[in-house]
């Protein structure tokens, strides 16, 4: 399908090209770097493009790790008057963009076409680069200028999200892996450093031109995913082991330019060469110990250590052989469980006798109050509520709350203090509970994160007898699709991958996890056949599960529990609001109205529900009864001041709202109450004036 007439890769059983390009190595045998201008570069990259067409480059002086958005927007020129700045950081993006597009951005949506594929720092390729730029000391970018650019801008992102899982391009690129990313400019420097590095070009092959199919083939990708957006279980090792320089990775790792991507890499390169795990923990942990200083996150990927080794070893450690597994591979994989058979223990609790210390999917659909309901019972969990809260539970949890609108938790928070009891410091409040407004976010960066967040915010409580324990946090992923970052919230591969993850980091430290997620449907039956929107992963491989709905004709919202481990005390709650306004400054000085809601959590059980729902419909029938009879005596009273003296059902019907069985019925009945009299012809009267009416209380 994708052929190519200007270079043929000799391509084996294994897909990888016959000669393997090492580029670190290559730039050490080359005398002279190759000199090109900016301007002769972008005109060949993009094939000396139309008026209509152009580029988008950005450049500046400061240091890329200082940089902020404004140093990224960029202007959009055409490519035979890009500047030269040899001193400044230059950068151009992937893409081409047309100039008639309005208004013109540096956005997917204003892309014409993808011209080329950067890879980061990749030690060897089995491609010859187009070009080869050194952008710092030993760290190269790979430009494959493509034969046909790619004006399917869904394909490019599949393409750029594959290379991506291959760990092939910079995770830490501000500009994001996606068709209109920049990378840099052969005529340039680097400011990251004290001294900056100028870029060094020492490849320039313009004529090394690929097909989609031959990138595809050669790096190992998901040629399906790529063309048709599916693919089946992912593999956050896959493409680790092979083309890995040891050196490079331990110093990528002391030089802290990033953690997780090399100690995968080392360690599943480590344990592929047949290193035993007990050796490679030692030489991974003692690279991490020897980085100084040594930053924030330092401790979080040190502890990610033997699980990353534990996982590699169990995927590497027979690599190319048909042999047993060993018994250290066996005994690493299949662990026992140090289970007891004589002391029974206790469940912990998050929400005593609700909710467990474990994982929870809890869904509903949107609008029913999701967010407002799970903070309120957060709070509670962290001892933010009021002394006397029948929910506050006995251990005391520090709270970390991803939300998708920060604006809405501050609002939350301002409310429960001004009105719903709770008396914390602001202190206090920061202390025990942290709002993090979320982004998407790798499956394993969560992992990493919830380590990191338990290693940081658990707690020591002291019980009966002197007795300390550990107290993990609460971790609110609010919602799900704005936290995982997945290509397919429906496909049981992927979200079963994802939920792994967090899995294995919630059970090592047994911390309680909710994962708020939307309903599929509306919900019917009682909650019965609620379900979570998506794959039924989101349902199966939590520990628990819990729905929250609104039930008609009831101001309340409910909770309540379906899947769980554990007998609970209570399988329902009742989450109340009341509505509070006070007045605020607007952004323009003058002051306005602000409405707060404040909502209480209480038990409640599925029989409570029933009856108040059942007291709302009789309630609501009865006023319906009642607003029946008004129009009736009215439209009676009415007819007799226009001069009847007595009036017939059929007469009363066109002022009465409802059907005629039910308007006979109500006349019947006022009848029999007194409120109409019934003549001996089958006519009706009432004894008192059309004034009278509207100030009538009616049963």
């Amino acid at each position: 399908m994708f052929k190519s007439n200007h270079i043929n890769l000799a391509v084996n059983a294994s897909g990888s090209a016959g000669k393997v390009s090492n580029p670190a190595k290559e730039a050490a045998n080359d005398s002279q770097p190759i000199v090109i201008s900016n301007k002769e570069f972008l005109g060949t990259v993009f094939n000396s493009p139309s008026d209509a067409l152009g580029c988008w480059v950005t450049s500046y002086d400061v240091k890329p790790q200082n940089s902020g958005p404004e140093h990224w927007t960029g202007h959009f020129i055409h490519a035979n008057s890009c500047p030269e700045m040899e001193g400044s950081n230059n950068y151009f993006s992937t893409s081409l963009f047309n100039r008639n597009q309005y208004p013109l951005r540096r956005q997917i949506s204003c892309a014409e076409a993808m011209y080329c594929v950067v890879l980061d720092d990749l030690k060897e390729t089995p491609l010859k680069p187009s070009w080869s730029l050194e952008t710092s000391l030993n760290n190269h970018q790979l430009g494959f200028i493509l034969q046909e650019p790619i004006r399917d801008m869904d394909q490019a992102k599949r393409l750029l999200t594959e290379i991506g899982r291959k760990s092939l391009v910079n995770g830490n690129d501000k500009s994001g892996n996606n068709p209109i990313r920049y990378v840099r400019l052969p005529v340039g420097s680097n400011t990251k450093y004290d001294k900056p590095f100028k870029h060094v070009l020492h490849k320039w092959n313009p004529t090394a031109k690929y097909t989609l199919s031959e990138l595809i083939t050669a790096l190992k990708l998901d040629e399906k995913f790529i063309l048709t957006g599916s693919r089946g279980t992912k593999d956050v090792f896959e493409g680790l082991v092979l083309g890995n320089d040891i050196a490079d990775l331990t110093r990528q790792i002391l030089q802290s330019e990033h953690y997780y991507e090399p100690l995968l890499k080392l360690t599943s390169h480590l344990i592929a060469l047949g290193n035993q795990p007990k050796s490679v923990i030692a030489q991974a942990q003692g690279i991490m110990e020897a980085i100084e200083p040594k930053p924030a996150d330092w401790h979080v990927y040190y502890n990610k250590i033997p699980s990353m080794v534990s996982g590699a070893y169990a995927k590497y450690s027979s690599i190319g052989t048909n042999e047993k597994p060993t018994l250290e591979w066996l005994q690493e994989y299949f662990k026992d469980y140090n289970y007891s058979d004589e002391a029974p223990v206790a469940t912990n609790f998050v929400i005593d006798g609700f909710l467990s210390d474990e994982i929870f999917a809890i869904a509903g659909a949107p609008g029913t109050g999701k967010s407002s309901m799970l903070f309120q019972l957060a709070m509670a969990a962290a001892h933010l509520c009021p002394t006397d809260y029948e929910l506050k539970p006995i251990l005391r949890r520090k709270v970390v709350y991803l939300t998708e609108d920060a604006r809405q938790a501050e609002n939350i928070i301002y409310a429960m203090k001004k009105w719903g009891g709770v008396t914390a410091t602001s202190e206090e409040m920061h202390d025990w509970f942290s709002v993090i407004e979320v982004r998407r976010i790798k499956p394993e960066y969560l992992e990493a994160f919830i380590e990191w967040k338990v290693s940081e915010k658990t707690v020591i409580q002291e019980g009966e007898n002197g007795r300390k324990v550990g107290v993990p946090p609460l971790i609110v992923f609010d919602t799900a699709a704005a936290t995982f970052d997945l290509e397919n919230e429906s496909d049981n591969s992927e979200v079963s991958d994802a939920i792994s993850h967090v899995k294995h980091a919630c059970s090592t430290n047994n911390t309680p996890l909710w994962i708020v997620a939307h309903n599929s449907k509306a919900q019917r039956n009682d909650t019965e056949d609620i379900q979570i929107r998506g794959a039924s992963a989101w349902t199966g491989d939590v520990h628990g599960t819990a729905y929250i709905f609104a039930e008609p004709g009831l101001p309340s919202r409910y909770m309540r529990l379906r899947k769980r481990r554990f007998e609970a005390e209570f399988e329902e709650l009742e989450f109340a609001t009341e509505t509070h306004s006070i007045m605020v400054q607007h952004a323009l000085g003058h002051m306005v109205d602000k409405s707060y809601r404040v909502g209480y959590c209480k038990r409640s059980s599925v029989e409570e529900r029933q009856l108040k729902q059942q007291i709302a419909k009789d309630t609501a029938a009865k006023e319906k009864m009642r607003g029946m009879h008004e129009q009736i005596i009215k439209q009676v009273a009415l007819l007799l001041s226009e001069g009847a003296k007595k009036v017939s059902k059929r007469s009363i019907h066109p002022g009465v709202t409802g059907q005629s069985k039910v308007i006979n019925e109500q006349i019947d009945y006022l009848v029999s109450t007194g409120q109409l009299n019934k003549h001996s012809d089958g006519k009706f009267s009432i004894e008192f004036t059309p004034n009278d009416v509207k100030d009538t209380e009616w049963p």
